[in-house]
């Protein structure tokens, strides 16, 4: 019987663990999952090496006895704001015009596009293809085989800080458990959220959580950009405490509770009554201050992604609008916000998970670790399935 699959996501607010079997019709079944909190991160980046590795042991424990089976290696979801991309373009002469375009032509100019230079101390995660050239033919998908003399490729690259990334490797590494790879989050939560139509389409995936921002676009099924900002959720819990000096724990419940991402439509004589407790004397103030509050926050978190989308030319290419996802994604208003801000039409998606631990895991707040799940299944049906091209396709798209 094939090991499970085991997928880490290590965000600011708790460390996930899923467990998924692939089935006899190449399906996804969740067997297992673990969490714990505090995770010893902030934003994305290890801020504690002992509390995070005590946090992920505790996670992968939980998942173990969930999941009966014993677990000892990883697929890693990693994000941060200093996870930006890159476009690089390569180009190169065909060997043999005559022949067509082959493999070792491709495996060429796939050289040459991956070598870009990166930032200092950056290096790459990922490299997505977004389109082939031959000669003066462009958005080519499957050049093998077709006539030319020029083969050009232009790609996405990408990168993150080599220490962040390397703290997050030596979290897991300190428990002894091997790592099968390292994925960028918001490419996992696409993967659990998003139809093949969609990405053909053009669609924008943002994953709202605790500590980060991920987003990813897609056109004609090609990643046109992603990036990650050092922003989420937590900022929004933040803010409620400086705004109204009430304690950490009491401003999360009461956002979750009664917090709207939009300011209008409101009860004015509505308000917040906060109990005393030990240390704390209580506190009463109005819900039109606390969304304003959580308004202007959520607002200005779209809106840096929105210059983000901007800078590549994105929104003119989204078909298929907005998805959101992630925990901040159940904020309440927060759709409406969103089309506000994009300008088209806005969802909000939670992942379609199958298993005996749906009702334990059903929501948008798991779409990063259920994603990538599934992106560790398709990569071992490709590896089980081999071929020259496929080999291609896994090197090119990722």
């Amino acid at each position: 019987m094939p090991a499970p699959i085991v997928a880490v996501e290590m965000g600011t607010s708790k460390i996930v663990v899923l467990v998924g079997e692939i089935s006899e019709d190449r399906g996804i079944t969740i067997i297992g999952m673990g969490e714990s909190s505090p995770t010893g991160l902030r934003k994305g980046e290890v801020v504690s090496l002992d509390t995070a590795s005590g946090a992920l042991r505790i996670a992968l424990q939980k998942a173990e006895k969930s999941a009966e089976a014993t677990l000892r290696s990883v697929y890693l979801s990693i994000a941060g704001g200093h996870i930006r991309n890159s476009f690089s373009e390569g180009n190169s002469i065909v060997a043999d015009p005559d022949v067509g375009i082959t493999v070792d032509d491709i495996n060429a100019v796939v050289e040459v596009a991956k070598a870009v230079n990166l930032p200092q101390q950056q290096t790459t995660i990922h490299s997505f293809s977004q389109h082939f050239t031959i000669d003066n033919q462009q958005h080519v998908i499957n050049p093998e085989g077709m006539d030319g003399e020029r083969l050009a490729l232009r790609m996405m690259i990408l990168h993150g800080n080599e220490g962040c990334i390397a703290n997050t490797y030596n979290v897991v590494q300190s428990i002894n458990i091997d790592i099968d790879d390292v994925v960028f989050g918001g490419l996992c939560s696409a993967q659990a959220v998003l139809s093949n139509e969609q990405k053909d389409s053009g669609v924008v995936v943002i994953d709202i959580g605790g500590g980060t921002t991920d987003y990813i676009a897609y056109k004609d099924s090609s990643i046109i950009t992603a990036g990650s900002l050092a922003v989420g959720g937590d900022h929004i819990t933040n803010d409620m405490v400086l705004a109204f000096n009430i304690p950490r724990g009491r401003a999360e419940e009461v956002k979750q509770k009664f917090g709207q991402a939009i300011i209008s439509n409101y009860d004015p004589e509505k308000r917040i009554v906060l109990k005393p407790e030990v240390g704390f004397v209580g506190k009463t103030f109005s819900h039109h201050a606390m969304n304003t509050v959580i308004h202007a926050r959520v607002d200005e978190m779209l809106r840096t992604v929105l210059k983000r989308l901007d800078e590549d030319a994105v929104l003119d290419n989204v078909g298929a609008g907005v998805v959101l996802t992630g925990g901040c994604a159940r904020l309440d208003g927060i759709k409406i916000l969103a089309r506000e801000v994009f300008g088209v039409p806005c969802t909000v998606v939670k992942p379609n998970i199958t298993g005996s631990l749906t009702s334990k895991i059903d929501g948008p707040e798991y779409s990063t670790c259920y994603g990538l799940i599934k992106y560790a299944a398709q990569r071992e049906l490709r590896q089980e399935s081999g071929g020259i091209w496929k080999n291609i396709v896994r090197r090119i798209f990722g």
